[in-house]
């Protein structure tokens, strides 16, 4: 179970950087743009560079994630003496290591083929939204405020920005 329970831990980090490198290739963002080698045109948007593999790695985290439950299923009820039930453990094992062993060549793959677009992130970077825990750690440190009530004022200076450029 531990074991399983580890790698569903490492196939949601995973998911999640999948996550954002599929964000990151969209056309609002822009970060990065995968190697034709590694995503797929569209078939309204040739020139569009769908970032398949990590789409897959998301789905796929479900499976791992699956393969831990049925085995915590599978022990709820057993007593701690050995019993047949357990002839049913190895599947959910063997499946979830060949799912995440996939996992981790696609992901290494695939940022490898990547190619960061530094003027798009560098022109993201005055936006601020970055500073949220520099300003967070700062009151802590120089204000000595909770950090919960530090992240409170920065929302709260946030949102005030927020109003005044929207009525700019």
């Amino acid at each position: 179970m531990e074991f399983l329970s580890a790698n569903a831990i490492t196939v949601v980090h995973l998911s999640r950087l999948g996550e954002e490198w599929v964000l990151w290739t969209s056309e609002e963002f822009g970060f990065i743009t995968p190697s034709d080698s590694i995503s797929t045109g569209s078939s309204i948007m040739p020139h569009k560079k769908n970032p398949d593999p990590m789409e897959l790695v998301r789905g796929k985290s479900a499976r791992v994630i699956g393969d831990l439950v049925t085995l915590l299923t599978l022990c709820k009820g057993l007593p701690h003496a050995y019993n047949r039930d357990l002839q049913e453990d190895k599947e959910p094992v063997f499946d979830s290591v060949k799912t995440i062993l996939g996992m981790l060549e696609v992901s290494a793959e695939f940022a490898l083929n990547i190619i960061f677009n530094r003027d798009r992130i560098q022109n993201a970077l005055p936006a601020g939204h970055l500073d949220a825990t520099t300003l967070a750690d700062y009151l802590v440190n120089k204000v000595k405020t909770c950090y919960s009530l530090a992240l409170w004022w920065y929302l709260i200076v946030l949102m005030l920005y927020i109003t005044v450029q929207v009525q700019i």
